[in-house]
C-alpha cells in the first residue's frame, strides 16, 4: 500500500471531505508541506497522521451533531436494536426519520472505525487475536507446562546427582539456569518464527 495518496484516495480511505482536504493543500494549509509535485500527500508523516485522525473524529462528531434527534440515552448498539421490538424502537426515537438519522450517524462512526482498523492492519500495528491465541499463547502454555511439570523432575535428579558428586554451588546454579533457559529458548524461537513468518 503506497504511503502517497491523492485527495480522492484520502477521502475514500479516511472519510475526510474533499473540500476540507483542498483547503489544507493550499500554501498555508496543514498538508501543503507534505504534498508531492503530483498532488499527492505523504501519509507516513506524523503530522499527516495526526491531521487524518483529527479530521476523522471531527467528521464523526459532525455526523452526530447533524442528528439532533438523538436522545441522551441513545447509546444503543446495533445488535441491541435488532433484538428489540419495533414498538420500543419507535418510542425511543420517535419517527422513522429520526431512527434513520441515528442509524446513519452510527454507521458513519462504524465505517470510520473500520477504516482505521484496516489501515492499522495494513501498517502492521495490530495483530489478529486468533492468530496470537493459536500460535503464541499455545507456546506460552507449553512453556508453563514444561517449567511446572517436566523441569522439576529433571532438575531434582540432576541437583541430587550434582550434590552427591560434590559439584560446587556455582556449577549447580549454572546447570539450573541452563535447564530453565532450554525450555524458554525453544519456545521463544518457535514464537519468533511464527510471528515473523
Amino acid at each position: 500500500m503506497s504511503r502517497f495518496k491523492t485527495l480522492k484516495e484520502l477521502t475514500n480511505t479516511y472519510g475526510i471531505p474533499m473540500a476540507t482536504l483542498k483547503i489544507h493543500m493550499e500554501p498555508n494549509g496543514q498538508l501543503y508541506p507534505f504534498r508531492t509535485n503530483a498532488g499527492k500527500v505523504d501519509t507516513s508523516k506524523k503530522m499527516v497522521k495526526q491531521f487524518i485522525e483529527l479530521h476523522q473524529r471531527e467528521t464523526a462528531v459532525e455526523a452526530l451533531s447533524n442528528a439532533p434527534h438523538l436522545l441522551p440515552d441513545a447509546d444503543v448498539s446495533m445488535s441491541e436494536l435488532a433484538d428489540r421490538p419495533f414498538g420500543d424502537i419507535v418510542s425511543q426515537f420517535g419517527t422513522d426519520a429520526k431512527l434513520k438519522g441515528w442509524l446513519d450517524a452510527v454507521k458513519k462512526i462504524e465505517d470510520i472505525e473500520e477504516k482505521k482498523l484496516k489501515n492499522q492492519k495494513a501498517r502492521g500495528e495490530v495483530v489478529n487475536r486468533e492468530y496470537l491465541e493459536k500460535h503464541v499463547f499455545s507456546y506460552l502454555n507449553t512453556i508453563q507446562s514444561r517449567v511446572l511439570n517436566d523441569l522439576p523432575k529433571t532438575l531434582s535428579i540432576k541437583v541430587i546427582n550434582a550434590v552427591e558428586s560434590k559439584v560446587s554451588n556455582e556449577d549447580i546454579e549454572g546447570m539450573i539456569r541452563l535447564e530453565i533457559s532450554k525450555h524458554f529458548k525453544k519456545s521463544k524461537d518457535k514464537i519468533t518464527g511464527v510471528v515473523s513468518g
